[in-house]
């Protein structure tokens, strides 16, 4: 058959002549992914449920296959013609996007024992006093259906064979049929085998992604064991109490169940997988496992090694990625919306001359792994990990935890620069050389930027780590503290350091008597990294804006700003709680919702980077109607501080907003140090200078910083209490690590590039003329849904989303969306109400103002790629931008 007329399997060699077939065979990878792969021609488009491959399949492919009866028909609903839900209590008259909303709604109406409720639908005049007989109601009154027209054009082919259209379900009577259909196919992948992987896969994913201990996952195999053996006797004696009863000879009833006895392909895979061994052991000869290497030290300890030339190939043979080597998209319209726009790449001599190769970026940190309770609480392990990941990869695939590679773990007290980040540079010196990768030829890579907090990036750049009492304490340039602490001072520059000044420096290091190092401008020695051509550690080490600014800044000046406003009487300390506690967040900002300050009297706010940016994005509608005085000096420093923020953390930035940047930063950095001039300016508002610097060095500063790293340690947390084993903590932390790769590398990470939930035909005649109307450049065939994930963005009814600006930000055109369509071809839309936004500089939020029109968008349409929610204050809605919106101007006109 031709291969465009067969599904094939995208995690093994497996073909398939129908999509029963497919998707019965795609059950053994099940324990690898949750989606679902079309395969129909080789397609790769990846699904969450069936019936949306199989409606994929009939619109995309133009090959009819029975669909599920959730897609032949969409049940009419009681929204409006506006697609909202509208309360039937006429005192009250909410509308809502989300029908789960709508019906929590409801339950609120009927919780008032005097509350009557009339049936929301328009026709009907009937009146309920609970919410399960309304409910009842609508189940048996309502539930009218309205077909769905299908597309005439759609034609029946031989990858459909007529005796499988009438399925409809996966595990139905599939079985049957598909193992019939794939008789046939043995001889290309044997079922034992397929079994066999997928119960490893299940073992892999229960003890590495689910952190399972061994000795539980041994239990379970156990338990599947026995259960198998007792379904096994069960069937035999079910077979020959039937074949008794039919009257059949007892020698042929003899034959039959001995022969049917000998068939053990399952229990011969349970025992290919029988202990922990045997399972480590299949887990490294069938998947795609690089093995770490134990590599002794001089003090007599060792590290544990992952050598990044095998993790290089692995990463051309991971299936959840479509790893590929073209040349990066450079900016060409002087926006930086990545690492690839900053000068530090675009003028690196290796990706001059290779534009092709795969640059890699490196992190490396220190974390602890501690038992809490017992008597080992008091026992901790201090590991320093160094990461690596592609910088080839997509922005919102290349920091994924499962995307970060491992490079190397080390005991903290056993680091040794030289011997440790040597050997990572001779690797790195061999992929410069380049790597043979199997079916794509020599691939060469390249450090592009080393991440790292401060303490860090001065380990890695061979500076003291210092910060409280050195006379030099910038890594950037050359002011010392006796000059930052003059008048003018806080916002002086001085030279940047360069390789030569950092050589000459080198030439002045002494070593003392006693063994320690006199640095010499804050350079102690010479890094290993300097030793890479095209990579020098004073280019090459970029700020991170989660710990210079959000718990740098935030956490120490808002603190001084409440206290601030709790002297002035604003408000007390329990009134400010309490507003935190019952502000209504979103549903993306409360994921990441502000902490309670229980006392002031500590130096800093609690909380991570991202909830300290939260409390001061959103403080300003948090105390909204306790800001007494908006002139403040105080008030204007807060909001001067959250401008400074949005802007840093803008995913795009162009280059005419740099100098914006700096006024911004000097003034906010002066009018700090006058207003609290006995608390004195910390590094880190030395280091806010640099920002823009670094945003023209290495791209937006979000793309550079490091806490997607970090979220890398809690693996290593979790493993380390699921293996309950201290005797060698290097070595099972690198081996479940790498292990878990493995599984990732066969298709555990494989997600949709476009995700939906709840998609269904999109039916014209339920909708007013105006939605209609703004679809009329669309194809004729739609479908509408309740959500959808586009390139990792959740959007949803009920979002507003950012069209245009104006030239300084203080007007923005929105669109409030009411619909989410699809077309055949899976592009997205947006049925959007337009509106207006305004900036009201004292709340340093938008104020929002809806028409009548809708209009249709894509995501490329859009300023800003972030949806927003909004924020009633004073029956007023507010939104209140994620980051601050610096694109190119040709997009600003309104």
């Amino acid at each position: 058959m031709d291969d465009n007329q067969c599904y094939h399997c995208f995690h093994c060699t497996r073909k398939s002549k129908s999509v029963r077939a497919h998707l019965f065979h795609l059950n053994h990878h099940r324990h690898i992914t949750k989606y679902l792969i079309c395969g129909l021609g080789r397609c790769k488009s990846s699904f969450k449920t069936e019936s949306a491959l199989r409606f994929h399949i009939i619109r995309n492919h133009r090959v009819y296959v029975a669909q599920t009866q959730h897609n032949l028909f969409k049940k009419s609903t009681v929204r409006n013609p506006s697609g909202k839900y509208n309360c039937p209590v006429s005192s009250c008259g909410q509308q809502f996007f989300h029908d789960r909303d709508f019906s929590m709604h409801l339950k609120d109406h009927f919780k008032s024992a005097t509350s009557v409720v009339p049936c929301p639908s328009s026709d009907c005049l009937k009146q309920f006093k609970s919410y399960r007989s309304l409910t009842g109601h609508m189940s048996r009154k309502h539930r009218t259906q309205v077909p769905v027209t299908q597309d005439e054009a759609l034609v029946l082919t031989p990858a459909e064979p007529p005796d499988l259209m009438e399925d409809a379900f996966l595990f139905s009577d599939v079985d049957v049929v598909a193992s019939q259909d794939l008789m046939h196919e043995e001889s290309l992948n044997s079922a034992q085998e397929d079994r066999t992987i997928a119960l490893a896969q299940f073992f892999q994913k229960l003890e590495y992604k689910h952190m399972v201990s061994g000795v539980v996952t041994q239990a379970v195999y156990l338990e599947i064991k026995n259960l198998l053996m007792d379904y096994q006797r069960c069937f035999m004696d079910s077979l020959a109490s039937n074949m008794k009863s039919a009257q059949i000879s007892e020698d042929l009833i003899t034959e039959v169940v001995s022969l049917t006895s000998s068939c053990t392909d399952v229990m011969e895979s349970c025992h290919l997988l029988r202990s922990i061994y045997k399972r480590k052991l299949f887990y490294k000869n069938n998947f795609c496992f690089v093995e770490p290497i134990e590599v002794p030290l001089k003090n007599g300890s060792f590290f544990y090694f992952v050598p990044v030339d095998k993790s290089l190939i692995a990463a051309f043979q991971n299936k959840s990625w479509r790893f590929c080597l073209k040349k990066p998209p450079f900016s060409q319209d002087g926006c930086c919306r990545d690492f690839f726009d900053g000068q530090a790449f675009k003028s690196n001599p290796f990706f001059k001359e290779n534009p092709d190769s795969v640059p890699i970026i490196i992190y490396q940190d220190g974390f602890q792994v501690v038992c809490a309770i017992g008597p080992a609480k008091t026992l901790k392990h201090k590991i320093l990990a160094v990461y690596m990941a592609f910088g080839n990869l997509p922005s919102e695939i290349r920091f994924k935890k499962d995307s970060i590679q491992l490079v190397a773990l080390a005991r903290e007290c056993d680091f040794n620069h030289e011997e440790i980040f040597g050997l990572v540079v001779e690797e790195l010196k061999r992929l410069k050389e380049g790597t043979e990768i199997p079916g794509v030829g020599i691939v060469k890579a390249g450090i592009a930027f080393i991440a790292g907090d401060n303490l860090g990036s001065h380990g890695v750049g061979s500076f003291t780590e210092n910060f409280s009492s050195s006379h030099y304490f910038c890594r950037h340039c050359l002011l010392t503290r006796e000059k930052y602490n003059r008048p003018g001072g806080e916002v002086r520059l001085l030279r940047n350091r360069t390789k030569e000044s950092h050589n000459r420096a080198l030439q002045k290091v002494k070593t003392r008597k006693d063994g320690t190092i006199k640095s010499c401008q804050r350079v102690k020695f010479d890094s290993e990294f300097n030793k890479l051509q095209s990579f020098h550690v004073t280019t090459g080490l970029p700020f991170c804006i989660g710990h210079d600014l959000m718990e740098g800044l935030i956490a120490y000046d808002l603190k001084l700003y409440i206290q601030h406003f709790v002297e002035l009487g604003w408000f007390d300390l329990p009134k400010l709680n309490e507003l935190i506690n019952n502000f209504p967040y979103s549903e993306e900002d409360r994921k990441d919702r502000p902490v309670p300050i229980k006392i002031l009297d500590k130096k800093r706010l609690a909380g991570g980077a991202w909830q300290l940016w939260q409390m001061l994005r959103l403080f300003p509608l948090i105390i909204h109607g306790y800001i007494k005085d908006p002139t403040d000096e105080v008030w204007l420093s807060l909001l001067r501080l959250r401008k400074i923020v949005g802007m840093a953390i803008a995913p795009e930035i162009h280059e005419s907003f740099h100098g914006e940047f700096q006024e911004t930063a000097n003034v906010y950095i002066i009018q700090r140090k006058a207003l609290f001039p006995s608390v004195p300016l910390r590094c880190k508002h030395h280091y806010l200078l640099h920002e823009m610097e670094n945003c023209f060095c290495f791209g937006p500063p979000i793309k550079t910083w490091t806490m997607r790293f970090e979220s890398k340690h809690s693996f290593f947390n979790r493993s380390w209490k699921s293996s309950n084993n201290s005797i060698n903590v290097l070595q099972t932390l690198s081996y479940k690590h790498e292990f878990l790769q493995s599984w990732v590398r066969s298709g555990g990470g494989v997600r949709c590039d476009v995700e939906t939930s709840g998609r269904s035909p999109f039916v014209q005649a339920l909708y007013s003329a105006a939605i209609t109307n703004s679809l009329t450049k669309c194809a004729s065939i739609l479908d509408e849904c309740n959500y959808v994930i586009f390139k990792g963005t959740q959007y949803k009814k009920g979002h507003v989303v950012i069209v245009k600006r104006d030239s300084f930000c203080e007007k923005l055109e929105v669109g409030l969306i009411h619909l989410i369509i699809l077309d055949s071809s899976d592009t997205v839309y947006f049925v959007v109400r337009k509106g207006t936004a305004i900036l009201k500089p004292i709340l340093g939020s938008y104020k929002m103002t809806l028409s009548d029109t809708f209009q249709c968008l894509q995501p490329s349409d859009l300023i800003c790629f972030y949806p927003h929610s909004t924020y009633v204050r004073d029956t007023q809605q507010y939104i209140c931008l994620r980051h601050a919106l610096l694109g190119q101007p040709s997009d600003i006109s309104v």
